[in-house]
């Protein structure tokens, strides 16, 4: 079925367009941000900036916009695409803190009397902790209220299934009366703190929570406390920030990667003037000046340290890795939200639904830093488990209901050049190395980005003369809208529907995808119509089930800075964060469309092809993340379809395409697989070779090799197993009829 459908023809004059809706804005902010090619320019033959900040996270692109609108010319860089790390695998929410604020509480009310013990260390400790969630609540406001594009408010509901709890929760032994009132009155402390401007927490008796929640084991639940957070799609936010950071002034780009620090000042010899940066794209290397350098790296951040200081051997953050899993939308209503506070570990859960999926996390356990985490299994399946508890007994939760799973990894930080270092920061570290003059901020949450570039700027203005007398003025970011205000309405979807004729999961997809350029990508949709059929649009998704445009992969191209395949099935779209097996099948038509776009030739899209493939292995999906796979074997309509996604007609494939096969069909295959099949292809004849010795397979030498006992030792075994079965039934006298 298609997401643009024929329009009828009285509809198809501007005059009876005009006359009918509104139009889009007269000058659409797609078309203020600059093409990455020109921001490259600009990094290479800027003779100096007055900041480079380094890491294009939410926290870099926060820090590089902040700059910018104060007056300074700045320089942003990341390595790979605005957060394809940490930024890109939140819980997706932006919260208040209320799980700071109740660790606030008791540590205040402590049953060890510290209060009475030690008044004013146990006071101190508990307004820093208040203030970080005020500022959580300010932040919060400032999302929901100025980027009313990008967020939404969620419900979030806590089922209570006892009127005592025990053990209770956070240990703490007043806490088992919460379901007597003591969390309604919590929650409405809660509201209070943002000033009420949220939706109001609310009790749902048992017999709405059924109707409301009927995936709920209702028998169980005596009621609900509801309360609410802001949500939003957390690499679309970034890069929205390093949009509106362009558009301001700044110098902001993806895939530069940092080799190398420059120190040219030789009155200052340990002094960091610069960066050696590499346009990953082109492999070109350049420098970049600047007199103040802000280094962003999350989790990273010690990796960028060793570049300043080869010697430095404290380490100043350490990673925590949280797992999610998606799964389908029919285990939860598409409105509300569950979260267990009292788990198995004492962890919270979320249960929350995400993008007509269910979103399940997170998990917390310390890991070293890498830029492809993998989901353990254990805590996959832990989060079956807890998830399962709150779950009506006839939904079996079962591991294949796991369309997608992630890991992400949250930096915990410590000051290394404070005298006190033995704690690890809750909020986010700011540090200053004197001998270098380079800053780094680490740590924090999603919610206080803001904050915390804010922050980051304000520390580089303190420790750097020179970049004093250039600020015009304070921060501003507070009173700022994100790319994609400008023409949001929140009757935007239907305008859309009305002047494009989209279904309303498209129409809902672009408004909270783009905001008010929605339009922009409507008019690509349009542009690449069949020439055959213009007022119709054939095979315009570009995979079946997902509300994602074609002409959103010409549109990230063009005006997004998508430089690759997982850029789009990553984080333009979120595809491969809510199926896995979906982003696999989609890689080749995505490839294809950048490279028509591009003037990709076929190497490189078989280069593209692989790599792609090889970072969707990072996420996990219907099946364990396992190489252990005996038996190969599929059917022939499973092998049929698979192959039509690389080439419809079945026409032969090379090695590059066999790699995606595999991943279709959940069974990766190793180079020396894939080396025997071809073996086997050219001993019954199925590969064809060209002038340049490249060889390709035939469908049918595919099928062959595919479920052939060559390689599915399995088969023999579990055959001879079968066999040996059928003589013994045999042999007791037992008959079929």
């Amino acid at each position: 079925m298609l997401a643009l459908r024929r329009r009828p023809h009285h509809f198809s004059t501007a005059a009876s367009i005009d006359a009918r809706v509104p139009q889009p804005p007269s000058k659409s902010e797609t078309f203020e941000i600059p093409q990455r090619s020109a921001i490259i320019h600009k990094l290479r033959t800027e003779k100096e900036f007055d900041l480079l900040v380094i890491g294009g996270g939410a926290t870099g692109a926060g820090a590089a916009l902040d700059a910018t609108q104060r007056g300074l010319k700045v320089a942003c860089v990341e390595r790979e695409d605005f957060a394809s790390g940490t930024s890109s695998r939140s819980t997706k929410l932006l919260w208040g803190g209320s799980r700071y604020l109740v660790q606030a509480l008791v540590s205040l009310f402590s049953f060890d009397l510290r209060l009475i013990r030690q008044p004013i260390s146990t006071l101190k400790k508990f307004a820093a902790e208040f203030k970080m969630v005020m500022n959580c609540h300010r932040e919060r406001t400032y999302m929901m209220n100025k980027q009313v594009h990008l967020t939404d408010w969620v419900p979030i509901s806590v089922p209570l299934t006892s009127w005592l709890i025990w053990p209770p929760p956070f240990g703490y032994p007043p806490a088992a009366l919460g379901p007597l009132g003591l969390f309604t009155v919590f929650f409405k402390f809660y509201d209070a703190l943002s000033g009420f401007n949220c939706p109001p927490s609310h009790i749902m008796t048992k017999s709405r929570a059924k109707r409301k929640f009927p995936q709920l084991a209702n028998n169980k639940v005596k009621y609900c406390s509801v309360f609410y957070e802001g949500m939003h799609d957390d690499a679309r936010t970034n890069l929205a920030i390093a949009q509106t950071a362009a558009k301001e002034g700044a110098a902001i780009a993806n895939y530069c990667e940092v080799v190398s620090l420059l120190k040219e000042d030789s009155s200052q010899p340990e002094r960091v003037t610069g960066a050696m940066v590499r346009d990953v794209v082109t492999n070109e290397t350049f420098p970049v000046r600047a007199k103040s350098i802000l280094l962003c790296g999350g989790p990273f951040t010690d990796e960028l340290r060793n570049m300043e200081d080869d010697q430095a051997t404290n380490r100043a953050v350490t990673g925590a890795s949280g797992i999610h899993i998606i799964l389908p939308s029919y285990f939860a209503p598409s409105g509300i939200g569950l979260v267990d506070m009292s788990t198995s570990d004492g962890r919270f859960l979320f249960f929350l639904p995400w993008q007509g999926h269910v979103l399940v996390g997170t998990t917390d356990h310390k890991c070293e830093p890498t830029m492809r985490p993998v989901p353990d299994e254990s805590e996959i399946k832990w989060l079956l488990n807890e998830a399962s508890k709150y779950l009506s007994p006839e939904l079996q939760l079962r591991r294949q209901d796991v369309l997608s799973a992630w890991a992400g990894i949250r930096p915990l930080a410590i000051d290394p050049h404070c005298k006190d270092t033995a704690s690890v920061s809750r909020d986010h570290v700011i540090s200053h190395n004197p001998t270098s003059g380079v800053v780094f901020i680490s740590g924090g949450k999603w919610t206080t980005y803001r904050e915390m570039a804010e922050d980051a700027v304000d520390k580089i203005i303190e420790v750097n003369s020179p970049v004093q007398s250039l600020i015009k003025g304070p921060s501003r970011t507070l009173e700022t809208h994100l790319v994609g205000h400008q023409g949001f309405m929140r009757n935007l979807e239907i305008v859309l529907i009305q002047e494009f004729n989209i279904r309303s999961n498209v129409a809902h997809r672009l408004v909270r995808g783009y905001g008010g350029r929605a339009w922009d990508v409507l008019k690509i949709a349009q542009e690449i119509r069949s020439v055959d059929d213009p007022d119709d649009l054939n095979d315009n998704l570009i995979v079946s089930g997902f509300p994602y445009l074609e002409a959103e992969v010409i549109f990230a191209v063009r005006h997004d800075w998508a430089v690759r395949p997982e850029d789009i099935l990553a984080r333009r779209t979120r595809l491969a964060f809510l199926n896995k097996d979906a982003a696999v099948k989609a890689v080749p038509k995505v490839v294809q469309l950048m490279a028509k776009e591009l003037h990709w030739d076929p190497h490189r899209q078989q280069e593209e092809t692989k790599r792609c493939v090889e970072y969707l292995r990072h996420f996990g999906g219907p099946h364990p993340l396992t190489q252990e796979n005996v038996i190969r074997s599929a059917t022939m309509t499973d092998l049929k379809s698979a192959f039509r996604r690389i080439d419809e007609e079945l026409g032969p494939i090379g090695k590059e395409d066999i790699v995606l096969l595999g991943e279709m069909l959940n069974h990766p295959l190793s180079e020396e697989e894939i080396r025997d099949m071809f073996a086997f292809g050219q001993q019954h004849g199925y590969v064809q070779s060209d002038n340049n010795n490249n060889h390709r397979i035939s469908f049918h030498g595919v099928a062959s090799w595919w479920n052939s006992e060559r390689c599915n030792p399995g088969l023999v075994s579990m055959k001879d197993a079968k066999m040996a079965n059928v003589k013994e039934v045999e042999g007791s006298g037992t008959m079929f009829g």
